[in-house]
């Protein structure tokens, strides 16, 4: 994800799906099953955005909306 801006090139939409995948527990000193990676979730679903995602897949709808339309607000306040 670090590195989207590169397949903007390609002139297309880039989807992103990485909700509730298992790289989110990497970083978790605990493992969590599924369906406990929201915040993990919600987190990469942000940093996709930031760094030139269109699209997004998640399962945890209503939080992921109400995240990023919290996230577009702050940064849209400069």
């Amino acid at each position: 994800m670090k590195n989207l801006e590169i397949y903007k090139l390609l002139d297309c939409p880039i989807l992103i799906g990485t909700s509730r995948k298992s790289f989110i527990n990497a970083v978790h000193s605990t493992k969590k099953d599924a369906k406990n990676r929201i915040g993990g979730s919600i987190a990469s679903v942000l940093v996709a955005l930031s760094n030139g995602a269109d699209l997004i897949r998640v399962h945890d709808v209503a939080e992921t909306v109400e995240a990023v339309r919290i996230f577009e607000a702050i940064r849209s306040a400069k």
